[in-house]
């Protein structure tokens, strides 16, 4: 086949009900210089069987299939295969809008020294049919993209970016946790170019149907943020020049964060002993009356007040930090 343009790279792994969709999206996209790789990794339903009968009716799309190795080794395999000067990679549960592609191409090609681009994303709870908008819970942070994102949350949604080939490249292949490999790759892409954000823009779709990787108990959650904070470390260790630029302090309160939103979930489930400890890491980093008040929070007596107080944010003022 001749060189697309644009490559789709999917990981997929047991989503046999929702992966015929995604492929009927990309493969009527307005912008038809495309090609789709899908990457299954270890599928124990029909996902597989799915997506090969779409491929045998479009030659764009492409299916490989790995034993279970995880969604870094699947994602990176797909780039790998793929050709596209821009490469956008999506989760295999997604519905994509049909004039997507262009957008995005357009946007590259008129930014030259762009090295992505993202937009806005639907939210979409299956469980009661509500539909939200990403940016409506993580807006965008102002300022230079990757220091903006690594200091503050994951604000750009994973579906919704598209890519040079040569800057990723430049940065090399996802890298850590599953469930952070977009983020910490979205911060790497970022040194190397500018980040159009196409804010009013609808580009990608976040399906919430109780089989996402984020829901998770709180022992896992702990252990996923403790992992996201080792991956921050790493990335400064990574960039000595833009950890220079961050600073120590500003480092530290992220890292903190991290064990805030931690121990935030862990409170959430009563796991009092469990949030503590998380509380006394973050307080470790930064030093803080909040971090004292969350830590306190914990304790014995305190703890039955603090519980209201937990569900009442996450119900009012959670704006999820990963």
């Amino acid at each position: 086949m001749p060189r697309s343009l644009v490559s789709y790279v999917i990981a997929s792994h047991n989503h046999e009900a929702y992966v015929a969709q995604l492929l009927d999206s990309l493969l009527n996209q307005t912008f038809e210089d495309i090609e789709v790789i899908v990457v299954d990794d270890g599928s124990t339903d029909r996902t597989v069987e799915t997506a090969q009968r779409a491929a045998e009716s479009d030659p764009r799309l492409t299916v490989y299939s790995q034993p279970n190795s995880g969604v870094v080794a699947a994602r990176n395999l797909g780039v790998k295969r793929s050709s596209g000067a821009y490469v956008s990679v999506v989760d295999s549960d997604e519905v994509l809008p049909v004039d997507r592609t262009k957008k995005m191409v357009d946007a590259l090609k008129a930014a030259p020294h762009a090295s992505l681009v993202y937009g806005d994303a639907e939210i979409r709870q299956l469980r009661d049919r509500t539909v939200s908008r990403f940016f409506e819970i993580y807006r965008p942070v102002d300022g230079p993209f990757s220091e903006a994102l690594f200091c503050n949350y994951c604000f750009v949604p994973a579906g919704s970016v598209m890519f040079r080939r040569d800057a990723w490249e430049q940065t090399g292949a996802f890298w850590g946790p599953g469930p952070n490999t977009d983020y910490l790759k979205w911060i790497e892409l970022g040194l190397q170019g500018d980040a159009i954000c196409l804010e009013n823009e609808v580009l990608g779709t976040w399906v919430l149907h109780g089989e996402n990787v984020s829901q998770a108990n709180a022992v896992t959650r702990c252990a996923q943020y403790h992992e996201l904070c080792q991956a921050l470390v790493a990335l400064t260790e990574k960039y000595p020049d833009f950890a220079r630029k961050i600073g120590k302090r500003r480092q530290n309160r992220r890292y903190a964060r991290c064990y805030v939103m931690a121990g935030f979930y862990a409170a959430r489930e009563s796991e009092w002993a469990l949030a503590r400890g998380q509380f006394d890491v973050a307080l470790s980093y930064e030093r803080s009356l909040t971090n004292l008040a969350l830590w306190l929070s914990t304790l014995p007596w305190i703890n039955y007040c603090s519980r209201i107080a937990y569900d009442l944010a996450a119900k009012r003022f959670l704006r999820e930090i990963a």
